[in-house]
């Protein structure tokens, strides 16, 4: 079987991966579609699956059988992952609808994104909770993911506002 190597990244998103004159040769500075809709949103979300992993394995070694009560915090924590999975999800579908409105094909960079970033935050929700069982009140595995998530998601912000600008 013979794989052709110059095949773009094109079948797998909009755009090709990465474009050096998009990023160096543009009156400010952009990263392409796919490179925004792959691995800035892969990269936070594999984090902490690996780190969670991990950290489920040290908090279910510590967890207490004491009743711990539910503190309006953790709760609102709680609540904003959920809120942000399930907007995640409406975002992933109504951008998908509109594609299909235009008669435009739907990459699957778009379908793995959506559903990644669904599944993560209901498992951050998951971590705060069972942290919390373990007497954890912020893991530090989840702070990570917050702060590249904020990171990663600046390259989004900045490009949306450029090009409204």
């Amino acid at each position: 079987m013979i794989i052709n190597a110059s095949v773009p990244s094109e079948s797998f998103c909009d755009s090709p991966l990465w474009d050096r004159g998009l990023l160096l040769n543009s009156s400010y500075p952009a990263l392409t579609e796919c490179f925004q809709q792959t691995l800035l949103v892969y990269a936070p979300c594999v984090w902490l699956w690996f780190a969670g992993a991990v950290h489920v394995r040290y908090v279910l070694a510590r967890v207490t059988h004491v009743p711990v009560p539910d503190s309006v915090v953790n709760i609102i924590k709680i609540v904003l992952c959920l809120l942000l999975a399930a907007l995640c999800l409406t975002q992933g579908i109504v951008r998908a609808e509109t594609k299909h409105r235009h008669h435009l094909p739907v990459p699957v960079a778009h379908y793995l994104a959506t559903t990644l970033l669904t599944v993560t935050y209901v498992f951050a929700a998951v971590l705060t909770r069972i942290s919390r069982k373990a007497l954890i009140v912020s893991p530090c595995v989840l702070f990570m993911f917050w702060l590249v998530s904020l990171v990663a998601y600046i390259v989004p912000f900045y490009t949306a506002i450029m090009d409204q600008v």
